[in-house]
């Protein structure tokens, strides 16, 4: 899959000069719907010449997820420009692609401290994935991190409360088993497999 990601960009580099302005005749909310789409029936190129055409509108959304495709196919300066500029604009999801950017140092130099700094932001905007991330950070003292359980608990716990299915997935073996500092409590765990399940029901 990655092999064909990259190799899908690559072709999109050619061929934006003469795919972009047959595509491109909608405003950008149009434009990433109809990307949305095409991604998602497997027509990577397609996609990306409209994820380009709102991108470049400003919208934040198709930024993230025009860099997201970059950074899978190692266009990583490319990822970093376009998760800075949705992160200009206040998107949590930017915030946690500069994240991760930064720590895994793709298109930048490994900086930590940004990384981590640009985590919390993402995190305070209720970015669920953000959180999940922290935890397990907090909880292995990665990413320049001590080892913190109670912190570790707190961040998945309230990825879990806003509805993050990874994260209640999580709870649950954590209240079933003692982890990310919560005690072994069979109550908290049937609770929140139930909550689990209901969220997997309402998402058929």
């Amino acid at each position: 899959m990655k092999h064909y990601v990259r190799q899908s960009v690559v072709t999109f580099v050619f061929m934006i000069g003469c795919v972009a302005p047959d595509l491109v005749i909608a405003g950008p909310e149009e434009d990433l719907n109809a990307a949305k789409m095409a991604y998602d029936r497997g027509d990577l190129i397609g996609a990306m010449a409209l994820f380009q055409s709102a991108a470049d509108s400003g919208l934040a959304e198709a930024q993230v997820r025009l860099a997201y495709i970059h950074d899978y196919s190692e266009n990583n300066e490319e990822a970093v420009s376009l998760y800075r500029a949705a992160a200009d604009q206040g998107s949590s999801d930017g915030y946690l692609g500069l994240g991760e950017m930064y720590a895994k140092g793709e298109g930048v130099e490994t900086d930590l401290k940004v990384a981590l700094d640009f985590f919390n932001m993402a995190a305070e905007l209720e970015n669920t994935r953000a959180m999940l991330q922290l935890a397990r950070y907090y909880k292995v003292g990665d990413l320049g991190l001590v080892v913190d359980l109670e912190r570790a608990g707190e961040w998945l716990i309230r990825a879990a409360e806003l509805g993050d299915p990874t994260a209640m997935k999580e709870l649950v073996a954590a209240y079933q088993e003692g982890g990310f500092g919560l005690k072994v409590n069979q109550e908290r765990a049937a609770f929140w497999q139930d909550r689990l399940e209901t969220r997997r029901k309402e998402n058929e």
